[in-house]
């Protein structure tokens, strides 16, 4: 009995798990909200999937498992096309099926990592012509802007702009440009140029000594010491208001510069990297989308093939995890008493 639940359970969660699986790729082509929530969902399929095909012996089951699995994808993309990729897929994935099976009954010994890789890749190729048809159909009517992915200049910024800026002003080797907003870069190039700092420093050119010596010589020094205060206050605030202007117009200058290369209008929060990216995407959309047609038919198959052949990688890259998880997991129930491993003896044919 306990077999026998376990047995269902394993399908019962590859189906779900499959399900969850084409939902999340629809998620992630509707949102572009990545690729990592499929991966984990597939990776959990495939492991399950595996396990049915080792423990579960009516190969009619077994068909009707991947069938069903496969044919989720249909749900998310409604074309009738796309039935003829699912076909394929279930041919691929029963043809990795009849690859293990027939592995489980030649083995003297039985041998999971064997078994599960004789048919591992032919389940990650039809997996994979499921999951970049179904993008395909999903995509084909889409914009440009839909269609192409978005450049993230997040997880590389601060090294990347450090590059430019030293290539363009050794000086600038020593900004710190963690999270840089546009106005800082600016302020920070200032700087840097003029080899000192920036903002209201720059913009004192006397010292209180100096001042002090400035009023000496213009009103004497038999004022009092409120009278010479209130002088160096005006003074200091004068000098301040001028700093903020001449602050002002350089901001308001390199704002200018830099939305005249990005071809963006800029308030000077920005952060850099991000306007990098909107830059890089912005370009993209202009080099796929030329005049006023947007409508490029080989763009969604070429993404497409893009995508299946990035999943071939990945999957072929990933199968040796999933099937030591596999081993893991089949180790587990025959620990349990789930799964039994029995020896028996076998009429072989031999030539005498």
């Amino acid at each position: 009995m306990k077999k026998q639940i376990l047995k269902y359970s394993l399908i019962f969660f590859s189906l779900l798990f499959s399900f969850l699986a084409w939902q999340s790729v629809d998620r992630a082509i509707r949102t572009s909200s990545g690729w990592g929530v499929p991966i984990v969902w597939f990776s959990l399929f495939f492991v399950l999937l595996s396990l049915s095909m080792v423990m579960i012996r009516r190969r009619i089951i077994l068909e009707l498992e991947i069938f069903l699995s496969l044919i989720f994808s249909f749900v998310f993309a409604r074309s009738l096309f796309q039935l003829i990729f699912i076909a394929l897929g279930f041919l691929l994935v029963s043809w990795a099926c009849e690859r293990i099976v027939r592995d489980m009954r030649l083995n003297i010994k039985l041998d999971l990592w064997k078994t599960i890789r004789m048919g591992s890749t032919l389940i990650v190729l039809g997996v994979g012509l499921v999951i970049s048809s179904q993008y395909y159909f999903e995509i084909k009517d889409a914009s440009v802007d839909k269609i192409l992915p978005k450049v993230d200049m997040s997880g590389i910024s601060d090294a990347l702009i450090q590059k430019m800026l030293a290539t363009a002003n050794p000086n600038f080797k020593n900004i710190d440009n963690s999270g840089l907003t546009v106005d800082e870069l600016v302020l920070e190039a200032q700087a840097a140029q003029s080899g000192g700092s920036n903002g209201a420093d720059q913009a004192v050119p006397l010292s209180t000594d100096q001042v002090n010596q400035m009023i000496d010589q213009q009103f004497g020094s038999n004022i009092s010491n409120q009278e010479r205060q209130t002088i160096i206050q005006e003074y200091q605030n004068k000098m301040k208001d001028a700093a903020a202007a001449e602050q002002k117009i350089v901001l308001d200058d390199g704002r200018q510069q830099i939305s005249n290369i990005v071809g963006m209008p800029l308030t000077g929060n920005e952060k850099v990297a991000d306007v990098i990216s909107q830059f890089i995407n912005n370009k993209i959309g202009e080099y796929f989308s030329p005049g006023a047609d947007s409508n490029m038919p080989l763009l969604p198959l070429i993404m497409a093939l893009v995508l299946f052949l990035s999943v071939i990688s990945l999957g072929s890259f990933l199968d040796i995890f999933w099937v030591l998880v596999c081993k893991f997991i089949f180790f587990i129930f025959v620990r349990l008493k789930l799964v039994e491993i029995k020896k028996v003896q076998a009429e072989v044919e031999v030539i005498d």
